[in-house]
């Protein structure tokens, strides 16, 4: 289950779906950057879900951009490593 909305930036927002339609089995992708849990985050972790904020995608964006303006191949375990303690992967 991939969330693309922007609900789970504020700590006020709902779940941008009903918890009764998550599949234990199924992987849950919240997409914002952010490096706070999200209550979709939150649920998913409480229910044993594979779960992953959108920072790797972040980190993949960045990486793609920087190797076509500068034309040299960007290691993204490189930009992990220079990333703030306080985001998780």
């Amino acid at each position: 289950m991939v969330n693309a909305t922007s609900l789970g930036l504020r700590d006020t927002d709902p779940m941008p779906i009903n918890a009764e339609f998550l599949c234990r089995s199924a992987k849950v992708f919240d997409m914002i950057y952010n490096p706070k849990r999200t209550s979709l985050l939150e649920k998913a972790e409480k229910l044993g879900m594979a779960h992953a904020n959108g920072l790797s995608m972040l980190v993949g964006q960045a990486a793609k951009a920087l190797e076509i303006w500068t034309g040299v191949e960007v290691k993204t375990s490189y930009m992990y490593e220079a990333l703030p303690t306080a985001m998780p992967l």
